[in-house]
């Protein structure tokens, strides 16, 4: 998952909502329904350390990881 760019950033789209299209994304892109492992491989510096692994860890409740 790609850090969110400045143009997300200035149009205030938040981590969690990068988060859930970057996962939305990828499912498209493997044609797949849910994932087992979802790894984040660069990091965000523009953004605080709650505002990722707190929507991260929310993605866990939804259905479409496992």
């Amino acid at each position: 998952m790609p850090p969110r760019t400045e143009e997300e950033r200035h149009n205030n789209v938040s981590a969690r909502d990068h988060i859930e299209g970057s996962l939305n994304a990828s499912l498209n892109n493997l044609d797949m329904d849910y994932v087992d492992l979802y790894i984040y491989h660069m990091w965000d510096y523009h953004t605080p350390m709650e505002d990722i692994v707190v929507p991260g860890n929310l993605s866990l409740a939804n259905p479409l990881s496992r």
